[in-house]
């Protein structure tokens, strides 16, 4: 396979990270434990809520820095082509477009509907409860899961500046040789000193504009590493032998 080739390992990587996506919100609603905009007031017993923790915590250990990981890695390529204002007013269309919708309509809708669980009076008119939303510069953190979307906005834009700054374009390197078991392990250790770093000042449960910095450093560094395999053709060398004993160590 080329590097031109389709990855069809990827697409199926994307579209299963996704369903667990959907199924740990999922379960945030009826496990009481994590963030989401309604939570299902139920009492669980001591081995169901032990399974839904499990899950919960494995599925955020590495779901979200893989698609970051991903995204990361198609990134070069299209800036290859498009260069540095084509590619941000694509990443404009594609990513903040529907993330601006999201945050003043549909983040909006919701809000206003699950209200009516919680005002013991009368709401407001909708155009009143949506001006009030505006003006109070709320809707810049309702993201929702759009945040994924707002984040790589700012990933995509930060790579389109070092690009421009950088001004000499990088070189794909396909043949260079691959990292080895130290290097992964390196990987590993960096991101979890940078993510205790980062929850000294910013504690899981806390966000800014609806961005939990506490997971960042697996988002940031990944997404890094994905532009990194895109320029050195990893994923399409990595041997068989080397990817199953990470498997089976994780």
């Amino acid at each position: 396979m080329t590097t031109s080739s389709r990855l069809f390992f990827i697409d199926n990587i994307r579209w299963l990270m996704i369903i667990f996506v959907v199924m740990t919100h999922a379960a945030v609603t009826y496990s009481n434990l994590g963030m989401w905009y309604y939570i299902e007031p139920a009492k669980h017993d001591i081995v169901s809520l032990a399974f839904f923790g499990i899950y919960q915590s494995f599925t955020q250990a590495y779901s979200m820095g893989l698609l970051f990981l991903i995204a990361g890695y198609f990134v070069p390529g299209s800036f290859d082509r498009k260069g540095f204002s084509k590619f941000l007013s694509d990443r404009a269309m594609r990513l903040g477009i529907p993330t601006l919708i999201y945050m003043l309509f549909i983040n909006t809708t919701i809000n206003y509907y699950l209200l009516a669980f919680e005002w013991s009076t009368t709401r407001s008119a909708v155009w009143q409860f949506f001006l009030d939303y505006i003006q109070s510069l709320d809707f810049l953190s309702g993201s929702g899961p759009m945040w994924f979307a707002l984040s790589l906005l700012i990933f995509s834009a930060a790579y389109a500046v070092f690009r421009l700054l950088l001004r000499d374009p990088e070189s794909p390197r396909p043949e260079e040789e691959l990292p080895g078991h130290l290097a992964v392990a390196g990987l590993a250790l960096f991101i979890a000193a940078f993510a205790f770093s980062i929850r000294l000042v910013q504690p899981i449960g806390s966000s800014i504009m609806n961005m939990q910095l506490g997971y960042f450093s697996q988002y940031i560094v990944l997404f890094t590493v994905g532009i990194i395999a895109s320029r050195k053709n990893w994923l399409v060398r990595i041997p068989y032998s080397f990817g199953m004993i990470w498997f089976k160590a994780a």
